[in-house]
C-alpha cells in the first residue's frame, strides 16, 4: 500500500508541489526523500521573529498565486482528482526563489501511519 501511494504522488508533476526523489523501506521504517528546498517552509517568513518582514506584499502575493496553482493542479487538473484537506503554511516550501512548493497531504506521516492522505 506505502508503494502504491508513493508511485502515485510521484507521478504528480507541477511546478508548485514538491517532488519525491525517491523513498526507502527497511523493516517497519519508512522514508520518503523530496527535493531539496533551500528558503524553509512559508511560516517561518511569516510568523518567525527574524525573518518576519524579509517577504514584501508582491512576494507574499506570488506565493499565494503559487499555492493556488498547486490547489488547482490538485483539485482539477490532476488525472488523480485529489482533495487537499490539511493546507498549513508549515506545508508550503520556499525554493532560492521563493516559489512555493506544496508539501502537501504527503508529509510522511498520513501514509506511514496508514492513513489515506487523500
Amino acid at each position: 500500500e506505502f508503494m502504491n501511494e508513493v508511485t502515485l504522488i510521484a507521478r504528480l508533476q507541477h511546478i508548485n508541489l514538491v517532488q519525491i526523489i525517491g523513498c526507502c523501506i527497511e523493516a517497519d521504517e519508512k522514508i520518503l526523500v523530496y527535493e531539496y528546498l533551500e528558503n524553509l517552509s512559508l511560516d517561518f517568513y511569516l510568523f518567525g521573529k527574524t525573518r518576519r518582514s524579509k517577504l514584501n506584499w508582491k512576494e507574499r502575493f506570488d506565493i499565494t498565486i503559487g499555492v493556488a496553482r498547486g490547489l488547482l493542479y490538485l483539485h482539477q487538473d490532476s488525472r488523480f482528482r485529489i482533495i487537499h484537506r490539511d493546507l498549513k503554511v508549515s506545508k508550503i516550501l520556499l525554493d532560492k526563489k521563493y516559489d512555493p512548493k506544496d508539501l502537501g497531504f504527503w508529509d510522511g506521516q498520513d501514509i506511514c501511519k496508514g492513513r489515506d492522505p487523500s
